[in-house]
């Protein structure tokens, strides 16, 4: 899936994930599975084998690496990005900010996206929580087709005292008169993939 990265890959940051979903052949069904990454940081649940690809993120003239994993089934795609930042970075919230206004902007929609904030548990945790913040979005992608798009981030410092920001996209190409039940299989798939996401 390496050439899945390519399309708008000096785009915004959250618009780089259509290159996966818009070049992607694969057509997976469902097959959910637990995916426990030791090395990024999290548990979450996929939909269909997964594959990962590094992008790189210039935020005021500083590089970050996103490390992205991702599976495609059905008609949608699943993804979660993995952003380490150092200790000393002290502009981390502001960054995630922008993060959140880049996301904003990737889907054309009849009004301003409003921030949904909720929780998560840790993994492994029966108590302990993390805040987590995202938009529901449905509109016109950058390539003029109707997308939904749901993205949730999670910000968390490790046990090192690095902070990891995830950031959790699901994408589907939808037709222009949605019916309930499409909205209802569509709203299951998302809620299960962002629900199944616990990080370390």
């Amino acid at each position: 899936m390496s050439r899945f990265f390519k399309f708008f890959q000096d785009s915004q940051p959250a618009v780089f994930v259509f290159s996966l979903f818009i070049l992607s052949a694969c057509t997976a069904s469902f097959n959910w599975r637990e995916i426990q990454s030791e090395e990024h940081g999290y548990l979450a649940l996929f939909p269909a084998k997964t594959s990962s690809e590094q992008k790189t993120i210039v935020y005021e003239g500083q590089s970050f690496p996103m490390i992205m994993q991702a599976s495609q089934a059905g008609d949608a795609l699943f993804a979660v990005g993995t952003i380490v930042l150092d200790p000393s970075f002290k502009d981390s919230h502001q960054f995630l900010e922008w993060l959140q206004n880049s996301a904003a902007q990737v889907i054309r929609t009849a009004s301003a996206p409003e921030l949904e904030k909720t929780q998560t548990r840790i993994a492994l945790q029966k108590d302990e929580k993390v805040p987590v913040t995202g938009f529901q979005l449905e509109g016109l992608g950058p390539d003029q087709k109707q997308r939904i798009y749901w993205v949730r981030w999670v910000y968390r410092i490790d046990e090192s005292g690095k902070p990891r920001i995830f950031q959790l996209s699901a994408i589907q190409t939808v037709p222009s008169a949605l019916s309930a039940q499409q909205r209802k299989v569509i709203t299951e798939e998302f809620l299960t993939f962002m629900n199944g996401f616990h990080p370390y």
